[in-house]
């Protein structure tokens, strides 16, 4: 595994025309990606505050994602918690506290040695990231 995929590359996926830079991304590298559990949270979360059929769209939709990803699901372990941690102590993180979710992905991608795949690179500090938009 060599990134991780941060919750906008997959939201943008799921769009009815998906960025065609990203779509090609994914499709040369998409075995090299791991899904971090965050982010499957935050698209669950995402999904739930839908309602009626939109959320039941949503739900199938997911299921399949789960479904072609299984193996890719990367969960939080003592690792990225130790990482997290000492990252929140850093002075960066002192003057300016980063959103809970972002300094996660930030602390999992630090501590397995990978590259975050994301739009919002100027959000992550310390960590490689990579912005398929404009590959």
């Amino acid at each position: 595994m060599t990134f991780l995929l941060d919750t906008n590359v997959i939201s943008e996926t799921w769009k009815p025309r998906p960025h065609p830079g990203v779509r090609a991304w994914l499709e040369a590298r998409g075995a090299e990606c791991g899904i971090p559990a965050p982010v499957m949270a935050e698209i669950a979360d995402g999904i739930h505050a839908q309602s009626g059929i939109r959320r039941e769209v949503l739900l199938a939709r997911l299921n399949v994602f789960l479904g072609e990803w299984s193996g890719q699901l990367v969960p939080w372990d003592t690792a990225a918690a130790i990482e997290w941690g000492k990252q929140q102590h850093s002075v960066a993180v002192k003057r300016q506290p980063q959103p809970l979710w972002d300094s996660i992905l930030e602390a999992m991608t630090l501590s397995r040695g990978l590259v975050l795949v994301t739009r919002n690179t100027e959000d992550f500090r310390r960590a490689s990231t990579l912005n398929p938009w404009l590959e």
